[in-house]
C-alpha cells in the first residue's frame, strides 16, 4: 500500500514539473518572437534610409566670377576641374575691347558647361567657392527629383519586354500569313517603343549621375567692389580727363545736330522776320503818312465848298 502511495506522489510530483517546464517554455516564445519583429522593423528602417539616400535628383549650379588676372583664374578652374573627375562638356571663350586713358586693352570671358560625377558635387562647389584666383560674383545651386520618373519607366520597360515575349510566342504559334503580319507589326511597335524609353532611361541616368555646372570667368578692369583694378592712378586721371573731354564732344554734337533740325524753322521765322521789317513795315509808314494828307484835303474842300455857299448868298 505504502509502495502505491509513494508511486501516485512519484508521478504527481513529475506531472507538475512536466507542467512547469512547458509552462516556462511558453512564456519565452513570446519574448522570441518579440525581438524577431523588432529585427525587421530594424532592417525595414535601415532599407527606408538607405532609399531616400539613393534618390535619383539632378543636381545643377551657376557660377560667376570676375577677376583682373584672367589667365591665373582660368588655369585654377581648370584644376578644380581635373581634381573632381569633371569634365567640360562645352566652352566658349571670346574677347572684347576695353578703351581706356589712351590706349586699349582686350578683356576675354568664359563660359564653361561642366559635368561633374554626383559624389563630388559638393566638393567642386566648395573648391569653386573658396578660389582666390577670381572673385565670386554668384553661386546658385537647384536640385530636381526625378525618381518617380526613372521608376516609371523601369516599370513601362519591363511591361514592354513581357509584351514583346508574348508577342514572339504568339508568332512562334501563328498559323497564317495575316496573323504574321499582325504580329510582326505588333512587335515592331513594341521594339521601337522600349528603345525610346532606353534612351530616355540613358539619357536620365546620365544626368542623375553627373551634375551640371554652368561657370562664367569674365575678366574686367576693376572689380565691382573696386578692391583691385589693372589701372595705375595715372591712367584712371587720364581716363577721368579723357571722359570729361569725350563728354564735352558729345554734348557739341548734339547742339549741331539740335540746330540742323531746327534750320527749317529758323529760316521761316527769318523770311516772316524780313517780311515783316522789309514789306509791312514801310507799308504801315506810308499808309500812316498819306492818312493825315488824306484827312487835312478833305477838310480844306468842306471849307472850301462852305465858303462857296456863303459868297453865293
Amino acid at each position: 500500500m505504502k509502495k502505491w502511495k509513494w508511486g501516485i506522489l512519484f508521478l504527481t510530483v513529475f506531472f507538475l514539473y512536466a507542467c512547469e517546464s512547458q509552462e516556462q517554455s511558453t512564456t519565452t516564445y513570446p519574448d522570441a518572437n518579440y525581438t524577431t519583429e523588432m529585427a525587421q522593423e530594424t532592417d525595414e528602417n535601415v532599407s527606408r534610409q538607405q532609399t531616400n539616400e539613393d534618390r535619383d535628383i539632378i543636381y545643377t549650379a551657376n557660377v560667376i566670377y570676375q577677376t583682373i588676372r584672367y589667365d591665373e583664374a582660368k588655369q585654377s578652374i581648370e584644376e578644380i576641374i581635373e581634381a573632381n573627375n569633371a569634365y567640360i562638356q562645352y566652352q566658349d571663350e571670346s574677347m572684347n575691347e576695353y578703351s581706356y586713358a589712351e590706349s586699349s586693352q582686350s578683356l576675354t570671358s568664359l563660359s564653361l558647361t561642366i559635368r561633374v560625377p554626383r559624389d563630388n558635387y559638393e566638393e567642386t562647389l566648395t573648391q569653386f567657392e573658396n578660389n582666390d584666383q577670381a572673385q565670386l560674383i554668384q553661386l546658385s545651386r537647384g536640385s530636381q527629383d526625378v525618381t518617380q520618373q526613372v521608376q516609371d519607366i523601369e516599370i513601362r520597360i519591363e511591361a514592354i519586354d513581357s509584351r514583346i515575349d508574348r508577342l514572339n510566342e504568339l508568332n512562334d504559334q501563328a498559323e497564317s500569313v495575316t496573323d504574321l503580319i499582325e504580329i510582326q507589326g505588333a512587335l515592331e511597335e513594341a521594339i521601337a517603343s522600349r528603345d525610346s524609353l532606353l534612351a530616355e532611361q540613358s539619357s536620365v541616368s546620365a544626368e542623375v549621375e553627373n551634375a551640371t555646372i554652368h561657370l562664367n570667368l569674365q575678366e574686367v578692369v576693376e572689380l565691382s567692389d573696386g578692391s583691385e583694378s589693372q589701372l595705375t592712378f595715372w591712367d584712371q586721371i587720364v581716363a577721368a580727363f579723357n571722359d570729361t573731354w569725350e563728354n564735352s564732344i558729345e554734348a557739341f554734337q548734339w547742339g549741331i545736330l539740335t540746330i540742323i533740325f531746327l534750320i527749317p524753322y529758323i529760316i521761316v521765322i527769318i523770311i516772316i522776320i524780313l517780311i515783316i521789317r522789309y514789306v509791312l513795315r514801310p507799308l504801315f509808314r506810308k499808309i500812316k503818312d498819306v492818312l493825315p494828307k488824306r484827312k487835312k484835303k478833305a477838310i480844306s474842300e468842306a471849307n472850301r465848298e462852305k465858303n462857296n455857299f456863303n459868297t453865293e448868298d
